[in-house]
């Protein structure tokens, strides 16, 4: 006998979070392009009010929210110096606007 398929036959990690309406491979590229535009001396960490910034700018630029900001502003691991190692957020960012959008 088939088994039905599920109710939903996508996964939740493949649906796009609704207030940037990008892929997960979209959404972590347009991050790390902001980050790495913001990383003068290539060192894959930005100071937090850097990182801020380009995720300011890359909300403002895909019309992604305020709460979307925040969501991932509150995600991040901050080092001794203040810095952020930005490539784990990126990776991991869909994710994180994909549980938002959960209980939204």
């Amino acid at each position: 006998p088939e088994v039905p398929p599920p109710s939903s036959s996508r996964s939740p990690l493949s649906r796009r979070p609704p207030s940037a309406g990008l892929s997960e491979d979209e959404l972590a590229q347009q991050l790390m392009a902001a980050f790495v535009e913001r990383d003068s001396v290539g060192a894959g960490t930005l100071p937090v009010a850097e990182l801020r910034g380009a995720l300011s700018s890359w909300q403002t630029g895909s019309g992604g929210s305020e709460k979307d900001l925040v969501a991932l502003m509150s995600a991040v691991e901050v080092d001794q110096f203040n810095n952020v190692e930005y490539a784990p957020l990126a990776a991991y960012a869909f994710r994180i606007l994909s549980h938002m959008q959960s209980f939204s």
